[in-house]
């Protein structure tokens, strides 16, 4: 999931490896060579990974409503069908 914050960008993951579930908060700062990283954990099951992302922004943001996780949603671009490219130069 990625969230903007004035000009930084917060990318929260889940991965799993093996069946241990990886949570990462890292934030993008322009200007900045390296993200800088907030969380990077381990858990047993996926809901204690989701967990531990959560607490951790509420830490980061406590003035703000409580994260909610969404998991990915896979959005498919809409068909449009394309006219060839005439090659430049040529008129017809």
């Amino acid at each position: 999931m990625v969230i903007w914050r004035d000009t930084r960008r917060f990318e929260l993951t889940l991965v799993e490896h093996y069946g241990i579930w990886v949570a990462k908060l890292q934030a993008f700062v322009p200007g900045r060579l390296y993200p800088t990283v907030y969380l990077l954990q381990q858990c047993a099951t996926r809901q204690e990974a989701i967990a531990a992302l959560v607490r951790r922004w509420r830490i980061l943001f406590p003035d703000e409503a409580a994260l909610v996780w969404h998991d990915p949603v896979m959005v498919s671009s809409p068909d449009q069908s394309r006219r060839p490219r005439r090659p430049e130069g040529r008129e017809r």
